[in-house]
């Protein structure tokens, strides 16, 4: 986090030599709190390139979304703003969290409870462990040949909303 303070230096009525305006501005890191320790985010498996996914639009070369890649946001389906809840970008559609709990395709944890709520707010309080482990746990649900893929495949249409149909709220 960096913090910005604005200074004027006040030059003749705060104006330099040619009239104008002068201003400073420093920038400060701010200092870690005690017992705040810095997040360790260094790569894991979920970065490995060699990954693939049975969402095949996550595989295409260019793909903004691929497994590699798992982005967290608000969504609905398109004319139902009031049902919005937390999915994860993959290739062109979006993973619906909350569909994958109530199928059982995710452990039942706080970080994926916290998917059914309408904002990132619950889900991002949690913390830098939590989130990891929730992402890794949609990165082997979302990664060909893993023990879930076959029957998160099979319930694609329950699970996947098609990009174009996903209006994205935050």
């Amino acid at each position: 986090m960096v913090a910005a303070c604005v200074r004027f230096k006040r030059r003749h009525r705060g104006q330099s030599r040619d009239g104008r305006a002068i201003i400073r501005i420093v920038l400060v890191q701010r200092a870690r709190r005690r017992g705040e320790t810095t997040a360790d985010h260094s790569m894991n498996d979920t970065h490995d390139p060699d990954l693939r996914s049975w969402v095949e639009s996550a595989n295409v070369a260019g793909s903004d979304f691929p497994i590699q890649t798992l982005p967290f946001g608000v969504f609905s389906r398109a004319g139902n703003a009031k049902a919005a809840c937390v999915g994860v970008a993959i290739g062109d559609s979006v993973l619906d969290v909350s569909a994958c709990l109530a199928a059982g395709l995710l452990e039942h944890t706080d970080a994926s409870v916290a998917c059914g709520e309408m904002s990132l707010n619950r889900l991002m309080a949690l913390g830098d462990e939590k989130l990891g482990a929730f992402r890794l746990e949609l990165s082997v649900l979302l990664r060909e040949g893993e023990r879930l893929s076959d029957r998160a495949s099979s319930m694609r249409d329950a699970i996947l909303v098609p990009g174009s149909e996903a209006v994205m709220h935050l």
